[in-house]
């Protein structure tokens, strides 16, 4: 992988891999459709936008990245097959997972490009 990233878009979510980090956030399609599900309740609507407007977006630091598996999810017949991509990764002195459903191809390219990348680390 050269100095450009990689770009995953999956079904709800677009993935980034750059040389220094892995960025996860909703497409915007999603949002779109979040605020017009939620248009006609108040509360709700209010709740979505605070929760947009002040949401994490996951920026993992490859530094901090642990390991990276593919781990295959169960798919019903003529639905589209979806493999289970983990991150493991240092937060705060412990441990977190991060899980994103994507297809085989997808997946497989992002767990390569991150192991390139955080190979040196060990």
């Amino acid at each position: 992988m050269s100095e450009q990233s990689t770009k995953i878009e999956a079904e709800h979510e677009v993935i980034e891999l750059t040389k220094d980090h892995l960025k996860v956030h909703l497409k915007q399609e999603v949002i779109e459709e979040l605020k017009e599900l939620t248009k006609n309740n108040e509360m709700l609507h209010r709740a979505i936008q605070t929760l947009l407007r002040w949401a994490h977006y996951p920026l993992i630091s490859l530094s901090d990245i642990t390991d990276v598996s593919i781990e295959v999810i169960p798919t019903p017949p003529g639905k589209q097959e979806l493999v289970k991509l983990i991150i493991k990764a240092r937060y705060h002195g412990g441990a977190r997972s991060y899980e994103f459903h994507l297809n085989p191809k997808d997946a497989q390219k992002l767990a390569s490009d991150v192991k390139k990348l955080i190979s040196p680390q060990f």
